[in-house]
C-alpha cells in the first residue's frame, strides 16, 4: 500500500524546495524575508532538514511573523514534515487569522496537517475546497490525487492528477503518476511519468514507494538492467531498504522476469 504520509513529506519538500514561483502571485514583492528563506530552506548545506531549518526559522519570528503569511506557511510545513503538527496547526491557523496573500498556501497545509493525522476525509474535504475556490491552481487536484492513490482508487487518482499536470507540471504529480499507472498494469505510462519526475528532481532514489513502481514497470515492458539499475539507485540513496520485504519482492521478480524473458539462456 502506498505510504500517504511518506507521500505527503515528499510533496512538502517539492513545494518548499521548488521553484518559489508556485507561491501565490498575488505575494507581494517586497516580503521583508524571502531572502531569508531562500537561505534556510535551499541551502541544504548551511541548514540540513529537521530542527536546524527550524531553529533557524524560529529565531527571524520576531521581525517575519505576521507579515505576509510566507514564514507561518512555511514554518508550518516544516513542522508537519517532523511530525510536530500542533505547533503546524497554531502557525496555520495564526496566517489565517490574518488578511495576507498566502492564504491559498496555507489552506494546503492545513490539508496535509489533516493527512499527516490520518483524517483523509478531511483532508479531501480541505483539498475540494482549494479546487472550488482555485480552479487553476494544481496543487489542489494534486494532493486529492494522492489522497485517492493512498485509497486505492488508482484510476480516479490518475484523472485528478493529470488535472494539475495540465495546469502545472511537477515532480511529484508524475511521481504519484507512475505508481498509478503501475498498479493499474499500464506500465509504459508508468515508465514515461518515473523518467518525468526523475528528470525534473532526482531526489526521487529516496522515495521508496515511487522506485519500487518504476522497478516493477521497467521488468513488467522487458527493459530489465534499467531496473536493477533503479534498485541499485534507491539502495545506495536508502540503505536500510533491504529490511522492508518489497525489496527482496522487487529483486525475486526481475529474476522471475528475466527466466520468462529467458534472458542467460543460450
Amino acid at each position: 500500500m502506498v505510504n500517504l504520509k511518506q507521500s505527503l513529506a515528499v510533496a512538502t519538500v517539492l513545494l518548499m524546495t521548488g521553484s518559489f514561483s508556485i507561491i501565490s502571485a498575488a505575494a507581494p514583492q517586497d516580503d521583508p524575508c524571502s531572502d531569508d528563506y531562500r537561505r534556510i530552506i535551499l541551502e541544504d548545506k548551511a541548514y540540513p532538514w529537521g530542527s536546524a531549518k527550524i531553529a533557524a526559522m524560529e529565531k527571524i519570528a520576531g521581525r517575519c511573523a505576521k507579515t505576509t503569511g510566507q514564514y507561518e506557511f512555511r514554518l508550518a510545513s516544516l513542522y508537519t514534515e517532523v511530525g510536530k503538527l500542533e505547533k503546524a496547526e497554531g502557525l496555520i491557523k495564526q496566517g489565517l487569522a490574518q488578511r495576507n496573500a498566502y492564504k491559498r498556501e496555507l489552506e494546503l497545509a492545513l490539508g496535509d496537517l489533516y493527512s499527516m493525522r490520518g483524517d483523509l476525509h478531511g483532508a479531501e474535504g480541505q483539498f475540494q475546497r482549494l479546487v472550488k475556490d482555485y480552479p487553476n491552481w494544481a496543487f489542489g487536484y494534486m494532493k486529492i490525487g494522492a489522497v485517492r492513490l493512498d485509497q486505492r482508487r488508482f484510476r480516479e487518482a490518475v484523472g485528478f492528477l493529470e488535472k494539475a499536470n495540465v495546469l502545472e507540471k511537477n515532480a511529484f504529480t508524475y511521481r504519484c503518476l507512475a505508481i498509478a499507472h503501475s498498479q493499474l498494469g499500464e506500465h509504459e505510462a508508468a515508465v514515461r511519468a518515473v523518467n518525468l519526475a526523475y528528470e525534473m528532481d532526482q531526489s526521487l532514489v529516496s522515495d521508496r514507494d515511487a522506485m519500487l513502481a518504476a522497478v516493477h514497470s521497467y521488468a513488467t515492458v522487458g527493459k530489465l538492467e534499467v531496473a536493477q539499475n533503479l534498485l541499485a539507485m534507491a539502495l545506495k540513496a536508502q540503505p536500510d531498504f533491504p529490511k522492508d520485504p518489497r525489496y527482496q519482492q522487487a529483486v525475486n521478480y526481475i529474476a522471475k522476469r528475466s527466466e520468462e524473458l529467458g534472458h542467460g539462456k543460450e
